[in-house]
């Protein structure tokens, strides 16, 4: 955008509408110092009027500081960061945004330096066996590195269902695969389903296709953005969950039986931010695109199992995880379960199987 010949009149306006922006934080700058020379911050509810206010001048300066990198793209913004524009198609809003590519200079100057010491932990830091990818990303190579192994025997707990017969997810046969294996799941685990997509679009397209089949069988359908406290209520129900349910989710217990991941987790290649970290890499696919989908694939594999008494079932809808020559990482990634490797015509009468064996063990 900024090539085209019209980008230089987006910069003049910002120039003049920068000045009065300016003005602004300067008036706003001088009520806060006023408001505490005349002590507001004593009693209430002027402190919180002073707090607020106070928080208004952070955010202006901030706002003029971001525009500018945005829109004037000074020395060295353009190296360290991505800017980009998005558009809305019905409502005509356009925002703009600003990444850091790495945020491994923000964890050193803001946590890492200002503290004695910095304990980082988590379920999902490795790729495999490797810490490589994570500590790339943060930064982290001058660090000591400790695992501690899962209290959860997933072996006994949670069944790995590979249908062998599934086509690639760019065959036209593999839609309607998907959603057959999405209602066949449902109803043989009765409802208390996840089903985890990668795309807003394959996610209401497939609701609008299986809802009419789960209403025949007494199961609820609820999609992204509706309320995860009726899908807990509702003792037969199916969730359609994408982007923030593959880490943002908790159902512990008999509230999910069955997780159904639809595709590997890869990022959208032409993201901005995307795009622009992975330019950062000579082999980008193997070395950024890869290692980032097996950290949320394995972020998602975890929302089935959540305490030592979880039992369920993992359905995973793409044949590229065991067809492909990387998609072995996204396997080994993932904890060590009873695995099936059968037609899908058989995942029904699997998932019966192994929930009936889960209310034996208990």
């Amino acid at each position: 955008m900024r090539s085209q010949p019209e980008w230089s009149q987006v910069e003049l306006e910002w120039d003049e509408t920068r000045s009065y922006l300016r003005a602004c934080i300067e008036q706003v700058n001088h009520l806060v110092q006023q408001l505490d020379a005349a002590r507001w911050w004593q009693t209430e509810p002027q402190a919180t009027l002073l707090q607020d206010t106070r928080g208004a001048h952070s955010a202006l300066v901030e706002l003029a500081q971001q525009l500018d990198s945005i829109l004037l793209a000074p020395e060295g913004a353009r190296r360290d960061q991505v800017a980009w524009m998005e558009m809305g198609d019905a409502t005509g809003n356009v925002t703009l945004a600003i990444a850091p590519l790495s945020v491994y200079a923000t964890v050193e100057q803001e946590l890492v330096r200002k503290r004695r010491s910095a304990i980082f932990t988590g379920a999902t830091l490795r790729t495999g066996s490797s810490f490589r990818f994570i500590r790339e990303r943060l930064g982290l190579w001058d660090v000591k590195i400790a695992t501690v192994e899962s209290p959860f025997d997933y072996k006994r707990s949670t069944l790995l269902y590979l249908p062998t017969d599934l086509p690639p997810p760019n065959d036209s046969r593999y839609q309607p695969l998907v959603e057959q294996a999405i209602v066949d799941a449902a109803v043989a685990a009765q409802g208390r389903t996840l089903v985890l997509f990668t795309s807003y679009q394959q996610l209401r397209a497939t609701g609008d296709v299986i809802r009419t089949q789960l209403d025949r069988q007494g199961v609820l359908l609820l999609q992204h953005g509706q309320s995860r406290r009726e899908f807990r209520e509702n003792e037969q129900a199916v969730l359609l969950g994408t982007r923030t349910f593959w880490e943002g989710i908790d159902l512990p217990g008999d509230e999910l039986r069955c997780l159904l991941i639809t595709r590997l987790p890869f990022a959208v290649p032409n993201d901005p931010l995307v795009a622009a970290r992975s330019a950062e890499f000579e082999d980008p696919f193997n070395d950024y695109t890869v290692p980032d989908a097996v950290l949320r694939l394995r972020q998602g594999f975890g929302r089935l199992i959540r305490r030592a008494t979880d039992h369920g079932v993992v359905v995973l809808l793409d044949s590229r995880a065991w067809r492909k020559e990387y998609g072995q990482q996204f396997l080994d990634a993932l904890p060590e379960c009873t695995v099936r490797r059968t037609p899908l015509s058989n995942l029904a009468g699997e998932v019966r199987k192994w929930m009936a064996k889960a209310g034996g063990d208990r």
